[in-house]
């Protein structure tokens, strides 16, 4: 069989039951989340009920992919969006603004500060 790419003629690997038998017990694709973006040990996730975590595990249950203490299943989670420097920003303008601001002000301002160090990767 030979199919066309980018106007190059290519061989199609045809695998032998064997082959093939020896690809589906020892690789999987992995699992992905609500939006269809793959999910790695290690990256952020959003769950079910609202909180966050972080990716431990993952493992295959009763025909089911899950990770975590808790068997999260990844399509309903998603991937925690980064925060961005625009986001600290804004949130500590409205936190200045704001009439709860009162006497702990400097504390924040350290904890945006930080938060902002680590945004730029650690150099400011």
């Amino acid at each position: 069989m030979e199919i066309v790419i980018r106007k190059q003629k290519v061989r199609a690997v045809q695998f032998t039951d064997e082959q093939q038998k020896y690809i589906d017990e020892h690789y999987q694709l992995l699992p992905l989340d609500a939006d269809g973006v793959p999910i790695h040990v290690g990256d952020a996730i959003t769950l079910p009920n609202g909180s966050r975590d972080k990716v431990r595990f993952i493992t295959i249950r009763e025909h089911d992919t899950v990770f975590n203490e808790r068997g999260w299943v990844p399509s309903q989670c998603t991937h925690v969006k980064p925060r961005t420097l625009e986001d600290v920003l804004i949130d500590a303008m409205q936190f200045g603004f704001s009439s709860h601001a009162g006497d702990n002000v400097m504390d924040k301002a350290r904890e945006f500060a930080d938060e902002i160090r680590e945004l730029l990767g650690g150099d400011a």
